[in-house]
C-alpha cells in the first residue's frame, strides 16, 4: 500500500515501529515463570501451587499465563525437569564431594534449591501424564549420575546395585532429615548416611 507520498506504509511500520516486546521476549518470560514455578514446587509442593500463585512468582499477571504455556501440567513438567538441571550431581566435583553435598545440612533446610526428586519424589509418583513422565525420567537419569560418580567406566545404559543402594540412601537421608523435625537427629541421619558411602 502506497500513500500519495510514495511511501510505503507496510514497510514504514516494519522499519519505524518497533514491536511490542523485544525478539526473544517470550521465551525470556517463560524461562522466569518455569525458575519461579520450579522453587515454588521443591518448597511448597505440586498441590500447594496455583498459577495465579506461580504467575505472581514470576512478577506477572495470571491472564498471561496461557500465552506460554497449554496448561499447568505442562508447566509442572517442565519446571520439575529444570529443577533436574540444577541437580547437586551435575558439575565436575569428585564423588566424594558431590555426595557431600548431596548430604549437607544446607540441602537439607533448603528445599528449593535442592533435589527434586527428595523434595517431591512421592508427590511425583501419584501424578499422571507428562508431570508423571518427567519424574520417570528425572528418577532414571538421577540413577544414571549416581552410576557415573561411582563407576565412570560403566557402560551407557548399566545400574550397578551399588548405584541403586547408594541412590536410594541419599534421597532417603535428605527426606528423613527434612521430616524428623529434630536438628540433632537430623545431622546424625545425613552424617550416617555419608558414612556408608
Amino acid at each position: 500500500m502506497t500513500l500519495d507520498r510514495g511511501l510505503d506504509i507496510y514497510r514504514w511500520n516494519d522499519d519505524h515501529n518497533p514491536m511490542r516486546y523485544p525478539e526473544g521476549h517470550k521465551e525470556n518470560v517463560s524461562t522466569r515463570i518455569v525458575g519461579a514455578t520450579a522453587r515454588a514446587l521443591r518448597q511448597d509442593g505440586i498441590e500447594a501451587v496455583s498459577i495465579p500463585k506461580l504467575m505472581k512468582l514470576a512478577g506477572l499477571t495470571h491472564g498471561g499465563f496461557y500465552v506460554h504455556f497449554r496448561n499447568r501440567d505442562e508447566l509442572i513438567a517442565k519446571a520439575v525437569a529444570h529443577a533436574a538441571k540444577g541437580s547437586l550431581l551435575a558439575g565436575d566435583k569428585s564423588a566424594s564431594e558431590m555426595f557431600d553435598a548431596y548430604l549437607s545440612k544446607e540441602h537439607a533446610l533448603h528445599p528449593e534449591h535442592g533435589c527434586v526428586i527428595a523434595a517431591l519424589g512421592t508427590e511425583g509418583a501419584r501424578q499422571k501424564g507428562s508431570v508423571r513422565r518427567a519424574f520417570a525420567q528425572i528418577g532414571r537419569s538421577f540413577l544414571r549420575q549416581v552410576e557415573r560418580r561411582l563407576h565412570p567406566e560403566t557402560p551407557k545404559g548399566s545400574l550397578s546395585d551399588e548405584a541403586l543402594a547408594t541412590a536410594s540412601r541419599m534421597v532417603g537421608a535428605i527426606v528423613l532429615a527434612r521430616l524428623v523435625h529434630d536438628d540433632e537427629l537430623a545431622e546424625r541421619i545425613l552424617a550416617a548416611a555419608k558414612r556408608c558411602q
